[in-house]
């Protein structure tokens, strides 16, 4: 028995009909996530962390501000890069002896800190205060003269130096004895007077 010779091409054209089916459906759900890629792809990108590379570090040295025993001055931060970057939080800061060895306690942390975002050319800063440290008893001090300052911005490894500014330290390691104290980063400089203040 000889089946019809047109039965194969119904077969082949049922199949096809099938596999049509079949990939519409496919392709209907792949049509939003290429729409989700490409507007993914034209968003903007997320600004990311000031590193260090990214920022000039620098002590707005003058009068300097004064509270009961103790002298402020504001530590700076200048986007030197070509991008926006962000920042949030507080920069370590320790006194350094010349040869490069840590004196006592890095800066105690005091205050609340916001997000900021630094573009090109702009600048943070934070409140730095230097406690006069003969007014420090509670524990055995030791003072020794630092030579410069080892600065840390928020979140980052790498640090940054602030030389030829001496000052007072102390040795010793107590809590009690910590010499110095640093505010959050804000936005705008600290200097009264100086451009973006």
């Amino acid at each position: 028995m000889h089946l019809p010779t047109r039965t194969p091409r119904r077969i082949v054209a049922a199949t096809a009909l099938a596999c049509t089916a079949i990939l519409l459906p496919a392709a209907a759900l792949a049509a939003p996530s290429l729409s989700a890629a490409s507007a993914a792809a034209t968003a903007p990108a997320a600004i990311g962390t000031c590193p260090t590379s990214a920022l000039e570090v620098w002590l707005g040295v003058g009068p300097g501000g004064a509270a009961a025993g103790s002298t402020i001055y504001p530590l700076e931060f200048t986007n030197i890069s070509h991008q926006a970057c962000a920042e949030f939080g507080f920069p370590g800061v320790s006194a350094v002896r010349a040869s490069g060895r840590r004196i006592g306690r890095a800066a105690g942390r005091d205050g609340t800190a916001s997000p900021i975002t630094l573009q090109p050319g702009q600048t943070a800063n934070a409140v730095l205060q230097f406690t006069d440290v003969a007014n420090l008893t509670a524990a055995p001090c030791r003072p020794i003269n630092a030579s410069h300052l080892k600065i840390f911005a928020p979140d980052q490894f790498g640090s940054s130096e602030i030389s030829g500014f001496r000052f007072r330290a102390c040795r010793g390691r107590a809590a009690a004895l910590t010499f110095l104290h640093v505010g959050p980063l804000q936005a705008g400089t600290g200097v009264p007077g100086f451009p973006g203040a």
